[in-house]
């Protein structure tokens, strides 16, 4: 079962998203976040809020059968991070709540409200 305080975060920050209070910006996939394993991450979503850095992001991964038999999975991953971006605590449970939150912000900072907006004011 998923932790209720961790679901309240992520709405929280769902809500906050959506009101444009917080701002999340693209980036490369930091160094820390992908040293050491075989993960595929192509866009990290960065923000701060109340002096700590989030992170979310889509990671593809071997997900093993049995020792030499494996496929590519994916998840969605939230996570508090250091300015250096070293994970302190992170989600990987995959909710609904979260898939919302990670919608949100792939809108949010690839600018899709921001043009469609303009385009329905025209």
């Amino acid at each position: 079962m998923h932790n209720d305080k961790t679901t309240k975060l992520i709405v929280s920050l769902n809500k906050l998203t959506v009101q444009k209070t917080m701002t999340w910006m693209a980036i490369d996939a930091p160094e820390n976040l992908v040293n050491g394993t075989q993960d595929i991450i192509q866009v990290v979503f960065h923000a701060k809020y109340n002096e700590k850095d989030f992170v979310i992001y889509s990671r593809k991964y071997r997900y093993y059968f049995d020792e030499h038999e494996w496929s590519w999975a994916e998840g969605l991953v939230l996570a508090i991070v250091t300015p250096s971006y070293k994970t302190l605590w992170e989600t990987v449970e995959q909710t609904q709540a979260l898939r919302d939150l990670f919608n949100s912000v792939s809108k949010q900072a690839s600018g899709f409200n921001d043009i469609v907006e303009d385009l329905l004011n025209i």
